[in-house]
């Protein structure tokens, strides 16, 4: 990313909606929480926890005794039984909020001249910034997508979801950042989703305010007049929001503390996302050593 997309610095009533909303968000979660927040630390610096709840649990009491995790392994088995649970809530957000997901596209799916196009050219785009906007990728609209492919198993089976995040990343994040505390790794579980505007960004900030089975922990604003997106990110910039699920079914197995997050992403920084922009924020991030 070496500036944010022209279009958001036209629009600094966008920017003003997202932030109203993150303001909201955040006083909305301080009573949605479903545990005292003093607990977990500071507002912007939560935890994944485990606990000794029965299964038949529903409600705090003198058994539920919490700590922090402190094996990477068990982080990562709580993070793998949550991976679907939140790629379901997403797919939720998206249809209430008119949201958008990668779709893989096959190679029937591409234009006739992108497959016809000869070797020399494909390797010259290789190297080129035209070259990099031919991704087997397409930013779709998950409403649009459940209703062309008639169910949303079909639909899901062509977006590319985030994974969990690698082991190595993991450790190279704990070395780097977190002097080896487990618990402060917050997104080993994860998804993205993309919005066409800031104003349909704005309204699933509002819903996952309302939404009784998310409890949210932290939000961070990058798009803030304050975040100084080129030093820190190289111009990338979303909403990046650490919460926990809170369902019953999510309880019951013990898995209501675990902290996952999610990404707020408006469609013109994900389509330079798809391109080389991760794999230069990776190398910038190297670089930092972060």
């Amino acid at each position: 990313f070496a500036r944010s997309p022209s279009s958001f610095a036209r629009s600094p009533s966008g920017f003003a909606r997202v932030t109203r909303s993150m303001k909201r968000l955040r006083r909305l979660s301080m009573g949605t929480t479903n545990l005292d927040l003093s607990r977990l630390g500071s507002f912007m610096n939560a935890r994944s926890f485990v606990s000794n709840t029965p299964s038949s649990a529903t409600t705090l009491d003198s058994r539920y005794v919490l700590k922090e995790v402190g094996l990477l392994d068990e982080l990562f088995a709580q993070a793998g039984a949550l991976h679907h649970v939140l790629k379901r809530k997403v797919q939720e957000l998206a249809l209430l909020n008119g949201g958008c997901f990668v779709e893989m596209q096959q190679p029937a799916q591409m234009a006739d001249s992108e497959m016809s196009r000869s070797r020399h050219e494909m390797s010259r785009s290789r190297h080129s910034t035209t070259g990099q906007n031919r991704k087997p990728y397409k930013i779709r609209g998950w409403a649009e997508l459940v209703r062309e492919k008639g169910s949303v198993e079909a639909a899901e089976g062509t977006v590319k979801w985030a994974q969990l995040k690698s082991p190595e990343r993991a450790i190279e994040k704990l070395v780097r950042s977190y002097e080896g505390k487990v618990s402060r790794l917050l997104d080993v579980c994860r998804q993205s989703l993309i919005f066409e505007s800031a104003e349909s960004l704005a309204a699933c900030l509002h819903q996952i305010a309302a939404d009784p089975d998310i409890s949210c922990l932290s939000v961070r604003n990058r798009f803030h007049e304050s975040y100084d997106a080129n030093h820190i990110s190289l111009g990338y910039r979303d909403v990046n929001l650490n919460v926990r699920l809170t369902s019953d079914a999510c309880r019951r197995l013990g898995l209501d503390q675990h902290v996952c997050e999610i990404q707020l992403i408006l469609k013109d920084f994900a389509a330079v996302k798809l391109e080389r922009g991760h794999k230069r924020y990776v190398a910038f991030r190297n670089a930092r050593g972060q």
